[in-house]
């Protein structure tokens, strides 16, 4: 069994899906028994740049020598930083698989060291130029290009200067518009060059079939049309080509030979077989229609094509329906638990054979005081400021996995990123999608037999609706725990940590009446720093606050041992303290009065006094029968622990 990463980048790339069948389609009828792992970048040209940075970690993702080969599908190689996206993440994962020595293939850019499966540009853009001059009379022409630096963006801008040069005998460099592959490159690079060259030419030849659409959009709303005031030709072969009025003429690249031939080059390499020139250049075919003044093809293409249209309108309404659903039902969830439960009752209309879900668990440990203690914010992003912004989480688990209409919430702690995510036998694909917020990685999202799914637009908005659904329950959690921990501040002194004046109203109040609803009684101890004022005066207030500190230590110390509850101990102010326990009988009342006592000299605090301080402390026991407050109690045991304070006094 060979298992294989795909690398691939730019996720509205129409290339991409054909080229993953034909990957697929050659993998089944070699009979290979073949796992794909498809690491797929989402990023895309205009978005926050940290969230492009997360959607590349799904290259960081793999353990590049578990694997027998790679395909690269890098649409963004050659890009600068600045000008595009993602050119450096795409180089240091071709850094990384270059290391490792395994077989790979590039079927999206030429990567030099590795070989290129790709379509042979030169002589498909050639002849479109000479079907141009020599079926149109063409004879001044404009190009508007992708990426200065993609590889067969280059290709095709040099076959047209090429065929100009030797044509004409002149160079045409100045008219080339060079930015991306999208419509909008269309839209600018035909107002550029029109306020540049101030006329229309012969002909404008795209890159692309989109930069084409953009150029038609520009044209009609400078008042132009096409055929009549110019030419126009794309590249691709794209649906939308055939659907432009009048019909875009193009080129059909047969997408999904790339694929196809990246197995058989895999193959070959595993098997130490050379590997043929022909093997790798796959022959793109112009297709002319009315855009440049020839014939549109039969309309029955034109009606199957909009008929099609308007079914997917229709099913986009029904689609965008459960989209919505999803959204809403998401965000609503108060669990991991309860959003996997949600996200799988409402996949249906995906029909998705499994899916899984691998989390950092400090997505499970949000509710937790330990997990939070000692954690700073750094005010970079509220959710996700302590994940990585590179590679992956240390403590992954696989918080929830749905297989074959079944979901499973526990499971053990992942000894590998990737522990059951390989095929027994025969063809099984999985695509791995980075779960991020903004550039900080949390886990990662993984789905099998995703080929048949991927054409789906829906399926990329449900995981980003899913993305947002973890990132928005997580956020909620973080706000909760600063919340209780803002509140802690408030109730809490900060000399001693034990409760304050309003700590006791939150905390003490409440424990007391629930008390006495169940008839509960309770003991109370009032403790008083005995001769606080002569330590100040004598040896300063820090000395006397060291003093402080060191019977609020013993007095927690104590308290800890012979609580089976949870005791409340509050600084009433200056060096008065409260504690309120369970009920004791007066014998052990005793023990733990002498335990504070003899535990004063042990605090670290002690150690810094010049001489070790003493307290007196009085108790009293409730009785949940009488009609007496709290307040009422805490009199009377400061009551006693005055005649102790007047006795010790007296004594001396």
């Amino acid at each position: 069994m060979k298992k294989v990463a795909l690398f691939v980048d730019d996720m509205n790339r129409h290339a991409f899906f054909e080229r993953l069948s034909g990957i697929q389609e050659r993998g089944q009828t070699l009979g290979l028994d073949l796992t794909l792992h498809v690491f797929h970048s989402r990023a895309s040209f205009g978005l926050d740049p940290d969230y492009n940075t997360g959607e590349y970690n799904i290259f960081n993702l793999p353990d590049l020598k578990t694997y027998d080969g790679f395909i690269l599908d890098l649409y963004n190689y050659y890009a600068q930083e600045g000008q595009w996206y993602g050119g450096d993440m795409c180089q240091r994962l071709i850094d990384r698989i270059r290391k490792t020595g395994i077989p790979t293939v590039a079927i999206g850019n030429d990567i030099h060291d590795f070989p290129y499966v790709g379509i042979d540009n030169y002589p498909a853009m050639s002849s479109m130029m000479d079907h141009l001059v020599r079926n149109h009379g063409c004879q001044s022409f404009w190009f508007i290009m992708g990426p200065v630096n993609n590889a067969e963006n280059v290709t095709r801008v040099r076959a047209c200067l090429d065929y100009v040069r030797d044509s004409f005998h002149r160079d045409d460099s100045h008219c080339v518009f060079y930015e991306n592959f999208e419509i909008t490159t269309g839209k600018r690079g035909f107002l550029k060059l029109f306020e540049e060259n101030g006329k229309l030419p012969d002909a404008i030849v795209c890159a692309n079939d989109k930069i084409a659409l953009g150029v038609a959009e520009a044209a009609q709303e400078q008042g132009y049309r096409i055929p009549e005031d110019f030419l126009l030709t794309g590249f691709d072969n794209m649906e939308e080509a055939a659907c432009m009025m009048p019909m875009l003429t193009t080129v059909d690249q047969h997408w999904i030979e790339p694929g196809r031939r990246s197995v058989d080059v895999l193959q070959r390499m595993w098997e130490g077989l050379d590997i043929p020139p022909s093997l790798l250049h796959v022959s793109a075919v112009p297709v002319f229609r009315g855009s440049c003044s020839c014939h549109d093809e039969n309309r029955t293409l034109i009606r199957s094509l909009y008929n099609r249209r308007v079914f997917d309108n229709i099913n986009r309404e029904v689609f965008d329906s459960h989209i919505n659903q999803l959204e809403y039902d998401l965000l609503r969830c108060e669990t991991l638990k309860e959003l996997g439960e949600c996200f799988c009752q409402s996949l249906f209309f995906l029909e998705c054979n499994a899916f899984y879900l691998v989390l950092s668990e400090d997505i499970l440990a949000i509710r937790s005081e330990d997990a939070w203690s000692g954690r700073s914010f750094d005010g970079a992003s509220l959710a996700a400021s302590h994940f990585p912004a590179e590679g992956y989480p240390d403590n992954m688990r696989m918080m929830f996995c749905y297989e074959d209409g079944e979901i499973k919430l526990d499971h053990p702690d992942m000894s590998s990123l990737f522990p059951e995510f390989e095929a027994e036998q025969g063809m099984q694909d999985y695509l791995f999608l980075t779960i991020h917020f903004r550039q900080y990685t949390v886990g990662y999202f993984a789905i099998r037999d995703a080929i048949r799914l991927m054409r789906n637009p829906y399926l990329s908005f449900a995981v980003r609706v899913l993305n947002t659904a973890i990132e928005n329950l997580y956020t909620r959690s973080v706000l909760y725990q600063y919340n209780q921990m803002l509140s802690q501040t408030s109730i809490r002194d900060p000399m001693t940590g034990f409760y304050n004046r309003l700590g006791y109203k939150e905390k003490a109040c409440r424990l007391f009446d629930r008390k006495r609803e169940s008839g509960d009684n309770l003991t109370i101890l009032f403790i008083d720093m005995d001769k606080l004022k002569q330590m100040n005066d004598s040896y300063g207030h820090e000395c006397g606050d060291h003093a402080l500190r060191a019977i609020s230590s013993a007095i927690h110390s104590v308290i800890r041992q012979y609580s089976q509850e949870h005791p409340l101990e509050i600084r009433m102010g200056g060096d008065e303290f409260l504690v309120i326990l369970e009920e004791k009988p007066p014998q052990e009342i005793f023990r733990i009065l002498h335990s504070i006592e003899q535990e004063i000299p042990l605090m670290e605090e002690s150690r810094m006094l010049p001489y070790v301080p003493s307290v007196s402390i009085g108790y009293i026991i409730t009785d949940m029968s009488l009609d007496k407050g709290l307040d009422d109690y805490v009199r009377e045991a400061d009551t006693v622990m005055y005649r102790v304070k007047r006795s010790k006094q007296e004594y001396q």
